[in-house]
């Protein structure tokens, strides 16, 4: 299963180390891909095009800068266009487990984000 993470680095709750750790909760079920650590293309902004629209689910890192986020926006809306699903995990408030997150990923029950906008 290929889980897209969207986040963005403009609070101070999403770190390297957080996605680091993320990401290493992740493999061990999933081929995750996040921008900050996997994006090495030259055309960064195509590689997430095409990382987001050949995902099977997106992992929404909510905190409170996502809303001013144009890219999670757009990774949001995109998502939402092509029928894949957005399953947010808050983590203000949330330690990350790996098991909390896979039964979030794998539940059937769509935790459809749902956008202000």
């Amino acid at each position: 299963m290929k889980v897209f993470v969207s986040y963005t680095v403009r609070d101070s709750l999403v770190t390297k180390e957080l996605l680091e750790r993320l990401s290493n909760m992740l493999v061990a079920f999933s081929e995750p891909y996040i921008d900050l650590l996997h994006n090495d293309s030259l055309d960064k902004q195509a590689r997430v095009k095409d990382e987001l629209i050949n995902s099977d689910v997106i992992l929404l890192l909510e905190s409170d800068a996502i809303s001013d986020s144009p890219w999670v926006q757009w990774e949001i809306e995109t998502a939402t266009s092509l029928g894949i699903v957005v399953k947010p995990i808050c983590i203000r408030n949330q330690s990350l487990n790996q098991r909390s997150i896979q039964a979030l990923i794998e539940s059937k029950r769509a935790n459809q984000f749902k956008s202000d906008s």
